[in-house]
C-alpha cells in the first residue's frame, strides 16, 4: 500500500534531475509540496491499511524528511536502514529495533552525524518525545512466551521431585541458545527426538520406582581359560597358557586380570571357581588373590577404592589348585583378580622400599640402573635393556648406603615408568600370581544390588504415607501428594480423578497396582505441566512466581516453604517476595544460578574445552597451563560474584575492585602479584590490591580474557564486540554480508589496527568500528591467557633470544563521545565514572536470564529507572538483584 502510495505520487511530483542524489539540498525545498500530497492521499487511503500500521505524525515526518532520510530513506539505505515510511508496523520485531535504535542515536547526539545539520534543540527533543510515547505503547512489558524447562532445569526438576541423584543419558538432546542464553522460550521448541527423550527418561524412572515383577532367569556356565583374561598396559602378562599377575597397584589397568567373556547378565548370586597358583613366591610369604567386582565395561579406568572387594584366597601351593567363592555380582559386573599383597606397586612408599630390596638382593641390577643414571625405557625394552646391562664387564661399582638410596630416589622418581620395567623381570623371576582358568556360574539365585536397594529405598519415601491403606485410598493420596509437586501448583479434583482411573484401567489389566502407579508416573512427567511453566499471560500468579523465582536463583521448582506462601498468596507482597529472594540467596542451590549465568554471561564455558597453545608458556617447568591453573580460572569469576553478591557491593566494583581470587600458579605468573605461602598452593586465596591498576574486575580476569582469545591469539574485533555486547549493552549490528572477515596475522609487517583500517574505511563498517576497535585494541595488552604484553609474539621463527620481540602492541584509541584511551586503566576508569551502561546492561542480562525473554523497550526504561535508584540511594548489588526481581518485568510473563 506504502508503495502504491509512492507511485501516485510519483506521478503528481515534477521529476528530478539524474544527480538528484547529489544535489540533496533541492530536497527540503520540496519537502512540504511531497509532505502535503503523501498526507492527503495517506488519510484517503488509511481505512485500507492494516489497523497494525500507525501513521507517523506529519510534523514528525517532516523532521525525519529533513534530517534522517537523506542517509535512511529507500534509496540510501546507510547502514542497512531505513526510515522511509508513512506508517509504522509496529507489531514487527524488526521496525521496533530499528526505530529504537534511532531513538538511541538522537539521544546520545550521534545522529545526525555532526558533520550533517543538525536539528534544533526542540526539535530533537520532539522527535525523542515521539519516539518514546510510541514504543512504550507498542512494546508492553512481558511477551515471554510459554516456556519449556531447559535440560539443567529439567533434569534439577526431576531430582529435587523425587529426592534423587538422576543423571541424563548423553544422548539427551542440548538445547539452542538466543540473546546469549540456553534458557530463553523462543529457542527451546519440543522437537520429536526430545519428546522421544522425555518419554525414555519417565518410562525409566517409572521402571525403577515401580519395577516389574522379576522372572527367575535361567543360569548359564562361562567356560574361561587364561587366554579369556584380558589387561590393560603392563597389568598381566599370558605366559605357557597361565595369566601371570605381579602388581598391587591401585589403578586396575596396572594390577589386575578380567575375563572378556563373562559378565552378570542380571543381578544376583553368581558361583565362580578359579584355578591358582604361585610361582616362585618369596620363601615364607603366601601369595594373595583379591576378587573384585568391576564394571565389564569401565574396569580398565577403575580403582581399587572404588570398586568391591568379593573375597580373597591365600595361595600357597606352586602347582595349581581350584579355589570356589559364592558371589553377588550385578548386572554388567564382572571379576577382576590381583595380586593382592604384591610389593611391587605405583605407590610412593611400597615401591622405594621394595626397589632398595631387590637392590641389596641383586647388586648387579643396581649398577645396572647406575650405569644407565637411573632410566631406562619403558616395560619390556627397559627390562631388556638393564639385563643386557647386568651381562656387561663394564658396569661400574653397584652402590652402597647413601649412594644407594640416592639411587634408589632417582630410579622410584617416576613410579610408573620404573614399576613397568619391573612387572617384566617379576613376569620372569617371580613372585607372581598365576591363573589358570575359571568357571562362573549363575545366577542361581536372583538378589538386590546396590542400585536396586538405592532405589528400593526411593520408592518406599516416595509411598511411605501410603502404607497401611487400601488400594483406592492409597491411590488418590498418592495422586494428591504428588502430581501437585510435579505440576507445581494445586490440581483440580477432575485431573485427580483423570489420573487415578487411568491407574485403575492398569491395575485392571495386569492386576498389581504398582502397574497403575507406573502409567501414572510416567504420564505426569510427560504432562506439559511438567515440562513447561509460565501459560498464562500477563501478571504472574503467586505459583508462577514462586516457579520463576526459584529457577531463576536455582535452576530448580520451588521448595516447600516456598510453595506453601504461593499457596497463601502472600509471595505476590513485595517484602514476602524480597525475603524468599533473599533466603534462596543463601542456599547452596545457589551456586548453579553463578555458574550457569557466569558461563554464559561471560562465556566462560568455553574455558571447559579450550586449551592455550604450549608456545605460550616457554618455561613450563616455572609456569604451564594444567589442571589446576585451569580450576583457578574458571572459579576466580564465580568467587568474585559470590562476594559481590553475599557482601552487597557496590555495581561499581565489578569494573575496579581492589581484590580478585587465584591461586599460586595464575597470581604469580600472570598477575604478578606477591602470592602468600599456603599449605595446598593449588587452592585459590583472596588477594588485594590497590584499585585503578591492570588487573581486577571481569575486564581484568584471565579467565574472562582466555575465555574471549582463541587459545592462540587475540582478536580486538572478538573482544570489542564482546565487550559492547556483555559489559555496554550496546551490541553492534551484525556485519554486512559482503564483508569478510578479518583475522590480524602479526607475523606480517601490517599491525592489526592497520589491518582493521579497512573496515574503518568503509562507509557501511565505519559506524560500527568507531565503537568496536577503540575497545577492542585496549584489550590488546593482554595475551591469550590474559597476561600483560607490551609485544606480539615474534611469529617469525622461534628464538631464545628474549630481546627478539614481535610488533609492539597498539592500545591507544578514542572512543565515538570523544574520551581517550590509552589501555585498560583508562577503561575501567570511563566506566568507573560513569556505572550506569553497565549496570543496565548486568541488569538486563540478569532479567533476560530470569525470565526467558528479551527485554523490549519498556523494560529497558524500567530497568533504567532501577539502576538510577539503585545509585542514589548507594545500594549494592544484592540490592540491584532484589529490585529486579521485585520489578513488574520480573512478575509479567
Amino acid at each position: 500500500m506504502i508503495r502504491a502510495i509512492e507511485l501516485v505520487v510519483g506521478l503528481l511530483i515534477p521529476k528530478q534531475p539524474e544527480n538528484r542524489r547529489k544535489k540533496r539540498l533541492l530536497r527540503d525545498k520540496q519537502h512540504h509540496q511531497i509532505s502535503s500530497i503523501y498526507w492527503a492521499i495517506f488519510i484517503l487511503l488509511v481505512p485500507v491499511i492494516a489497523h497494525a500500521n500507525e501513521p507517523i505524525p506529519k510534523t514528525e515526518y517532516a523532521l525525519l524528511g529533513s534530517y534522517c532520510l537523506d542517509c535512511h530513506d529507500d534509496i540510501e539505505r546507510k547502514g542497512e536502514v531505513s526510515l522511509e515510511e508513512l506508517a509504522i508496523d509496529w507489531q514487527q520485531k524488526e521496525r521496533l529495533d530499528i526505530w529504537e535504535r534511532a531513538l538511541r542515536m538522537l539521544k546520545s547526539g550521534e545522529m545526525p552525524p555532526k558533520k550533517k545539520r543538525q536539528p534544533s534543540t526542540e526539535e530533537r527533543a520532539r522527535l525523542i518525545g515521539w519516539l518514546d510515547a510510541s514504543l512504550s505503547k507498542h512494546s508492553p512489558i512481558g511477551g515471554t512466551v510459554i516456556r519449556r524447562l531447559n535440560r539443567r532445569e529439567y533434569v534439577n526438576s526431576i531430582n529435587s521431585l523425587l529426592d534423587i541423584e538422576y543423571v541424563l543419558p548423553d544422548s539427551f538432546p542440548i538445547d539452542s541458545e538466543s540473546h546469549g542464553f540456553d534458557n530463553q522460550s523462543e529457542a527451546l521448541p519440543l522437537s520429536g527426538a526430545l519428546m522421544q527423550s522425555y518419554s525414555e527418561v519417565a518410562t525409566d524412572l517409572a521402571e525403577k520406582f515401580f519395577p516389574p515383577l522379576r522372572k527367575p532367569i535361567e543360569p548359564s556356565e562361562s567356560n574361561l581359560t587364561a587366554a579369556d583374561f584380558t589387561y590393560a598396559y603392563s597389568s598381566g602378562l599370558l605366559i605357557d597358557d597361565v595369566m601371570r599377575l605381579v602388581s598391587s597397584s591401585e589403578a586396575i589397568s596396572a594390577s589386575a586380570s578380567w575375563p572378556s567373556k563373562f559378565e552378570a547378565s542380571t543381578t544376583g548370586i553368581y558361583r565362580v571357581n578359579l584355578e591358582l597358583s604361585a610361582f616362585n613366591p618369596t620363601e615364607g610369604d603366601s601369595i594373595i588373590c583379591s576378587v573384585h567386582a568391576v564394571d565389564a565395561v569401565e574396569a580398565p579406568g577403575q580403582r581399587i577404592d572404588s570398586i568391591r572387594l568379593l573375597g580373597e584366597f591365600e595361595i600357597l601351593e606352586s602347582s595349581s589348585r581350584e579355589y570356589s567363592m559364592e558371589v553377588l555380582l550385578e548386572k554388567g559386573e564382572t571379576i577382576a583378580l590381583r595380586y593382592g599383597n604384591s610389593l611391587l606397586a605405583e605407590d610412593r612408599e611400597k615401591l622405594p622400599t621394595h626397589v632398595k630390596k631387590l637392590f641389596i638382593e641383586e647388586p648387579l641390577l643396581a649398577a645396572a640402573y647406575k650405569q644407565a643414571d637411573g632410566v631406562v625405557e619403558r616395560g619390556r625394552i627397559g627390562w631388556e635393556r638393564l639385563k643386557t646391562l647386568m651381562k656387561s664387564d663394564l658396569l661400574p661399582e653397584p652402590p652402597e648406603e647413601e649412594s644407594l638410596d640416592e639411587l634408589v630416589k632417582l630410579v622410584t622418581k617416576n613410579l610408573r615408568l620404573t614399576t613397568e620395567v619391573l612387572q617384566y623381570k617379576h613376569f620372569e623371576e617371580g613372585p607372581a600370581l598365576d591363573v589358570h582358568k575359571a568357571i562362573a556360574f549363575g545366577p542361581i539365585e536372583l538378589a538386590d544390588g546396590a542400585d536396586d536397594l538405592y532405589w528400593k529405598d526411593r520408592s518406599s519415601q516416595l509411598m511411605a504415607s501410603l502404607k497401611g491403606k487400601t488400594d483406592q485410598a492409597a491411590v488418590e493420596e498418592f495422586l494428591q501428594e504428588f502430581l501437585p509437586r510435579v505440576f507445581r501448583r494445586p490440581v483440580k479434583k477432575s485431573v485427580i480423578d483423570e489420573y487415578a482411573a487411568m491407574v485403575e484401567a492398569e491395575r485392571g489389566s495386569s492386576g498389581r497396582m504398582e502397574d497403575g502407579l507406573h502409567f501414572a508416573f510416567r504420564t505426569a512427567l510427560t504432562s506439559p505441566y511438567f515440562l513447561y511453566r509460565d501459560f498464562e499471560s500477563g501478571p504472574l500468579d503467586s505459583f508462577d512466581l514462586a516457579s520463576r523465582l526459584s529457577y531463576f536463583l536455582t535452576s530448580r521448582p520451588p521448595d516447600d516453604e516456598l510453595f506453601k506462601l504461593a499457596r497463601s498468596g502472600v509471595l505476590l507482597d513485595s517484602s514476602k517476595l524480597r525475603d524468599q529472594a533473599i533466603r534462596l540467596l543463601s542456599k547452596k542451590e545457589l551456586n548453579t544460578f553463578i555458574e550457569s549465568f557466569l558461563d554464559q554471561w561471560l562465556d566462560l564455558a568455553a574455558l571447559d574445552q579450550l586449551t592455550p597453545d604450549k608456545t605460550l608458556f616457554p618455561e613450563p617447568r616455572k609456569f604451564k597451563y594444567g589442571d589446576e591453573e585451569k580450576r583457578s580460572l574458571i572459579t576466580e569469576p564465580k568467587l568474585f560474584f559470590t562476594e559481590m553478591l553475599a557482601s552487597n557491593r557496590p555495581v561499581v566494583d565489578f569494573i575496579d575492585p581492589g581484590f580478585t581470587y587465584t591461586n599460586e600458579s595464575i597470581g604469580t605468573h600472570v598477575y604478578e602479584l606477591t602470592m602468600s605461602k599456603t599449605n595446598d598452593p593449588k587452592d585459590l586465596q583472596r588477594v588485594e590490591f590497590e584499585k585503578g591498576g591492570r588487573y581486577g574486575g571481569i575486564l581484568g580476569m584471565a579467565g574472562v580474557m582466555t575465555a574471549t582469545a582463541n587459545g592462540v591469539d587475540t582478536q580486538p574485533v572478538v573482544r570489542g564486540v564482546w565487550m559492547l555486547e556483555n559489559i555496554l549493552g550496546d551490541p553492534p549490528r551484525d556485519p554486512p554480508d559482503a564483508v569478510p572477515a578479518l583475522t590480524p596475522d602479526t607475523s606480517k609487517a601490517e599491525t592489526p589496527r592497520e589491518m582493521l583500517a579497512a573496515h574503518m574505511s568503509d562507509d557501511s563498517c565505519a559506524g560500527c568500528h568507531k565503537k568496536i576497535d577503540p575497545i577492542g585494541f585496549v584489550f590488546e595488552s593482554f595475551d591469550p591467557i590474559g597476561r600483560w604484553r607490551t609485544h606480539y609474539p615474534n611469529l617469525a621463527g622461534k628464538s631464545k633470544d628474549k630481546s627478539n620481540k614481535g610488533l609492539p602492541v597498539e592500545t591507544d584509541g578514542v572512543l565515538p563521545g570523544g574520551t581517550i584511551l590509552r589501555d585498560i586503566r583508562d577503561l575501567k576508569t570511563y566506566l568507573v565514572n560513569d556505572i550506569t551502561p553497565f549496570a543496565e546492561c548486568l541488569s538486563e542480562k540478569l532479567l533476560t536470564y530470569a525470565t526467558g525473554r528479551s527485554m523490549n523497550f519498556s523494560d529497558r526504561k524500567l530497568i533504567g529507572k532501577i539502576v538510577d535508584a539503585n545509585a542514589e540511594t548507594e545500594e549494592g548489588f544484592k540490592d540491584l538483584l532484589l529490585d529486579l526481581v521485585d520489578s513488574e518485568s520480573f512478575r509479567t510473563r
